[in-house]
């Protein structure tokens, strides 16, 4: 099994969150490593909007053009391309591993996983996605593409149908990756990580949590907001041990 040197800051996802937490801990001339599993909660998406000069463009551009500017500016802040299995607490942070047993170790930890939707047991439900209303209690068995947009038609169990312009819903969803409940953290009603604002500090000290899996408002912009206090967050605590200071929780 090898093992590489203690980093000050491990990052588990790669999304908008551990993109701005990276060059936010390089900024203060700390070590990172951003592991990046290639799974996105926006993987499907051909637009991203509300952030400025990025609206209504790609997001794998997006994640593309972040990365190797880090990449360009910052020489303390590395990517691995690996999907992680395990994390768990050790004497000098924390420790995670891959599938191989190649493990890594880091003295603070960002858990910034994204989140993904639990849609209901509805063929092709995942894939489709006034002031007025109606209730149809009729169950749904299946939901078919239309030919006009975002057209849908409704098939129903008692063998009806029918046909509306567009269709919303609202998801469960549910953190991606097993670490939370490795590392024993806390959880709001919403099943999403409990980190509240401004520190993003979770119940186990020296993990922080960010981005899509630490809110029920999942959107680039709060995204990148809880990243860069995360990453805040987690230098202070670095300082704090390093000067003998009283700890930051």
């Amino acid at each position: 099994m090898s093992q590489s040197p203690p980093i000050d800051v491990l990052i588990i996802g790669s999304g908008p969150a551990s993109l701005t937490a990276a060059p936010t801990l390089a900024r203060q001339l700390h070590t990172a490593i951003v592991f990046d599993s290639g799974d996105y909660r926006n993987l499907e998406a051909s637009y991203m909007h509300m952030v400025l000069t990025w609206d209504h463009k790609s997001p794998k551009q997006f994640r593309t053009s972040a990365r190797r500017e880090i990449e360009n500016n910052y020489n303390t802040i590395r990517f691995e391309d690996v999907e992680l299995k395990t994390v768990k607490q050790t004497e000098a942070g924390f420790e995670v591993a891959d599938g191989n047993g190649k493990t890594w170790v880091g003295k603070k930890l960002i858990l910034a996983t994204g989140s993904a939707s639990d849609f209901p047991d509805i063929p092709d439900s995942s894939s489709k996605a006034s002031d007025r209303f109606a209730v149809d209690n009729r169950k749904i068995s299946r939901l078919v593409k239309g030919d006009q947009g975002a057209e849908v038609i409704l098939k129903f169990e008692d063998g009806s149908a029918k046909t509306e312009s567009f269709i919303t819903h609202n998801p469960n969803t549910h953190t991606i990756g097993p670490f939370a409940e490795q590392l024993g953290l806390k959880l709001i009603q919403t099943g999403d990580i409990d980190a509240s604002a401004p520190s993003y500090t979770t119940s186990v000290r020296g993990v922080f949590a960010a981005g899509d899996s630490i809110t029920p408002y999942k959107v680039v912009d709060g995204a990148l907001s809880s990243g860069c206090n995360a990453a805040v967050a987690a230098v202070a605590q670095l300082r704090a041990e390093d000067l003998g200071h009283q700890p930051f929780s």
